[in-house]
């Protein structure tokens, strides 16, 4: 773990101070958690606070993609251009968290939408990124009807 000590006395491991927006520390990694309308959302957990915090930027861009603060928003801001660049090993959970915020959230306008989908259509998110959204909406719906009988 980057920066971490031990505490000589109990022999634990104290998580480094994370001064990254979005960035908790998760047992012996870092998760990235973003509140969109009031729902938390994990984006993943990783080793390195620099990893979650990239993770984190990548994810206010595209839920915050139209937002005229997006620079404030974000931890890197030097580091944001266009076109969208997700690096490897960020990908899957970007994707992940990424159709759990639509799968579960009712306040996603069309603009993200068709944001989100041309993202898709350019290769930058999985390619079937809507239809693993609608999967999860009928598995949710499906869960939440089960659970009322």
């Amino acid at each position: 773990m980057e920066n971490a000590s031990i505490n000589a006395e109990t022999n634990k491991i104290i998580p480094p101070s994370i001064s990254f927006k979005g960035v908790q520390s998760h047992r012996n990694n870092f998760q990235t958690r973003i509140y969109y309308f009031n729902e938390r959302t994990s984006f993943g957990t990783y080793t390195t606070t620099v990893d979650a915090a990239k993770a984190f930027d990548i994810a206010i861009r595209i839920l915050r993609h139209n937002d005229p603060n997006l620079l404030e928003l974000v931890n890197f801001p030097d580091e944001v251009t266009e076109p969208l660049y997700i690096l490897p090993h960020l990908k899957e959970s970007i994707n992940d968290g990424i159709v759990k915020v639509l799968a579960f959230n009712t306040n996603i306008d069309e603009q993200l939408k068709n944001y989100i989908k041309s993202l898709s259509t350019q290769g930058i998110l999985r390619t079937d990124l809507m239809k693993l959204v609608d999967e999860r909406k009928k598995k949710s719906c499906s869960f939440t009807t089960r659970t009322q009988t």
